[in-house]
């Protein structure tokens, strides 16, 4: 646990993207959490969405947001995480197999 601890606060004051990796409930979000309160964006928001739990055709209005009247019941404009985490630290938790898989298949 303190090789951990001493990780979050050598990369919290970095800019560089961190990937955190782990079987569910090991922590990876605590960790995410503890790596921006100890860094320069502290003042900023925190986002954290657990993809793996959104059905894939909700993922792109969640990470992007959607204007009113985008599809059926969007039914006013939505800011997505990427938005609202702007200058901040953006946590997705769970890619899900569905998604990953739907990914491959459309940008190859």
């Amino acid at each position: 646990m303190l090789k951990v601890l001493d990780l979050v606060s050598q990369v919290a004051p970095s800019r560089s993207t961190i990937l955190i990796t782990g079987d569910t409930g090991t922590g990876k979000e605590l960790i995410a959490k503890a790596i921006h309160s100890n860094s320069p964006r502290v003042d900023y928001a925190f986002v954290a969405v657990n993809s793996g739990s959104l059905p894939t055709d909700l993922l792109e209005s969640t990470l992007f947001g959607h204007v009113k009247g985008a599809f059926t019941s969007a039914i006013q404009n939505k800011k997505g995480a990427f938005e609202v985490a702007n200058k901040a630290r953006f946590s997705s938790m769970k890619w899900a197999p569905s998604v990953r898989r739907s990914r491959r298949n459309c940008c190859a």
